[in-house]
């Protein structure tokens, strides 16, 4: 069901009148635009008087502590967290629409009776939500958070506005990626009107790097390739050096970012190893190809111009299996090019 003005948000607001509480979840490795639409959200059933319990299957980076200094967010690797509470009525999952991307919530969620909504601008696997509400061309769930709301008449605190605003400005990079529209622009604008705080929210996200995560960024670069003539390119990191650095496959969030600031890049992956899991696959694009769909078919999900999928496998076979796509999707929409775009650099 397309979410929006009309019967996607009235099916919705028919599921907050009839039930009273409720627990809100994300994926694993929650990010600005996750937390951000589950503090918003959160924010508001409170405002109405819900009962919300935000519980997600990983915790976040140190430098999302703002968002949960707005509105407490649980983790299961918490001790005594418990995944259900056992007053919640309806569960509401945000930013995520695939059973391996929420982790151990996975077989709880499927093994319970409660209803489920999902709320994503990624499309969904079928049987993952009740109610599926779905905008691929929003520019995050933080923004249909917003739709929401001001389909509905209610009132964006300035909590609700920061909430919101970390959202947005962490998925579309600070304004700068390609899902980013005009309206987004009127949309922070108005966020800001309405109480967000630019330095706060871009400060924690844009300026809190650490010695580590710099150390893995640098050691990442070292693994850089590239074919056609550096239109593709593509990382593959290793779990040892995830551990030689002291970080996790999710400090690597942000890698693909740098890689978009190349001027002849088209399209890109990062490939992250898991010696336990297999290998995580995430890709971006600057517009003209769409990434959406290698990872619908591989399993994943997303939107044309970043997505992801994890792979049960090695780091070479993942190569294997992705980069022959990757170069099929770029010959697709080029016009021809010199016999040596071919050749790998």
């Amino acid at each position: 069901m397309d979410a929006g003005p009309g019967r996607g948000w009235q099916c919705f607001h028919e599921v907050i009148e009839r039930h009273t509480r409720f627990l809100l979840t994300s994926h694993i490795f929650p990010e600005g635009d996750s937390l951000g639409s589950e503090v918003a959200l959160a924010l508001h059933l409170r405002q109405r008087g819900k009962t919300v319990h935000v519980v997600n299957p990983t915790p976040p980076r140190p430098c999302f502590q703002f968002l949960l200094d707005l509105f407490p967010i649980h983790h299961l690797t918490g001790n005594g967290i418990r995944p259900i509470p056992d007053e919640v009525e309806v569960v509401v999952a945000l930013d995520v629409g695939r059973w391996d991307y929420i982790g151990s919530l996975a077989p709880v969620l499927r093994e319970s009776e409660l209803p489920r909504v999902v709320i994503d601008h990624h499309h969904p696997s079928e049987d993952f939500g009740h109610v599926a509400l779905v905008d691929p061309q929003a520019s995050s769930t933080s923004e249909m958070i917003y739709e929401f709301l001001r389909w509905s008449g209610a009132r964006i605190d300035p909590q609700i506005a920061q909430a919101l605003y970390a959202g947005v400005m962490f998925d579309t990079g600070g304004l700068r990626l390609p899902q980013a529209r005009n309206s987004t622009v009127v949309m922070v604008a108005d966020l800001i009107r309405r109480g967000a705080d630019h330095r706060t929210v871009t400060q924690a996200i844009f300026e809190s790097e650490s010695y580590a995560r710099m150390e893995l960024l640098r050691r990442a670069l070292g693994y850089l390739k590239r074919e056609r003539n550096g239109r593709i390119a593509w990382i593959s990191i290793p779990d040892c050096v995830f551990a030689e650095t002291g970080t996790t496959l999710q400090d690597g969030d942000g890698i693909l970012d740098h890689l978009l600031s190349i001027r002849e890049i088209d399209v890109c992956a990062l490939f992250r190893e898991s010696s336990s899991d297999g290998v995580r696959v995430t890709f971006r694009s600057k517009g003209r190809h769409d990434v959406g769909m290698i990872a619908a078919h591989l399993g994943g999900g997303g939107r044309p111009n970043a997505a992801g999928v994890f792979l049960p496998c090695t780091l070479e076979e993942a190569e294997q299996r992705i980069l022959p796509v990757l170069c099929d999707l770029y010959e697709a929409v080029q016009v021809p090019v010199s016999s040596e775009a071919g050749l790998r650099d």
